[in-house]
């Protein structure tokens, strides 16, 4: 039957890592380091799935860097001769939010191996409860226009930024939210959902990440979850 957890029941999360330095010709071409995060104080169903879903992650995405990213990083040394490691690839895990048997997690991911810093950053949030990755949807309640909601809070915002002075928007960024805008960029923080947009998408790249905070008490009458 598995453990019964309390419903003020926290992970307690190990972080781990997958990290190797890989070589050509006994020189080093490409380092990377990926992080992840591991529940050690369950062995619930949930916490098992969770664990399953966060390790097959990071083992693709070492796959990934192996099969894709070090040849490249081959060719580059073979053309250019470096005796140095010129590659890196760094994934970087944080968890924003452990309670009310929620879970939530971004993720920084910095790559170098096409000769330029590239900088993304993605999320994941979760069910303590079942192990089920948790959609932005599903902190709603049925026929809740969310997304609108999440929409005009980030208009106010950069508009307010604007007229303080701000000048990192590209000049049609109230298109550019719309069209740019994907659900599954969120995670959970104890004062918000925040919501992002990746480097380059709505302001100059040299910005980064872009983040809106959207306050819980901002959007409770509509929140399918009382607790949060």
């Amino acid at each position: 039957r598995g453990i019964i957890m309390s419903e003020n029941f926290e992970a307690d999360l190990k972080l781990m890592r997958r990290s190797n330095t890989m070589y050509f010709n006994d020189k080093p071409v490409l380092e990377y380091n990926i992080e992840y995060f591991n529940i050690s104080n369950s062995k619930t169903k949930a916490c098992r799935l969770i664990n399953r879903r966060m390790l097959i992650d990071a083992i693709n995405l070492e796959e990934h860097i192996r099969k894709r990213l070090y040849p490249n990083a081959v060719r580059h040394y073979m053309g250019v001769g470096r005796d140095l490691c010129s590659f890196t690839y760094e994934k970087n895990m944080f968890c924003t939010y452990n309670k009310d048997m929620i879970v939530s997690f971004f993720c920084e991911s910095t790559d170098n191996t096409y000769q330029n810093i590239n900088k993304r950053r993605s999320s994941s949030t979760y069910s303590l409860k079942n192990g089920q990755k948790l959609s932005l949807s599903s902190f709603f309640k049925l026929r809740v226009l969310y997304k609108e909601t999440f929409l005009i809070f980030i208009s106010y915002y950069i508009a307010d930024r604007i007229i303080s002075g701000s000048d990192i928007f590209f000049d049609n960024w109230n298109q550019l939210i719309y069209e740019k805008f994907k659900a599954e960029n969120f995670y959970l923080t104890s004062e918000g959902f925040i919501f992002y947009y990746q480097p380059g998408e709505i302001a100059i790249k040299s910005e980064g990440v872009i983040e809106f905070v959207i306050p819980y008490s901002a959007v409770k009458d509509e929140l399918r979850l009382p607790k949060i």
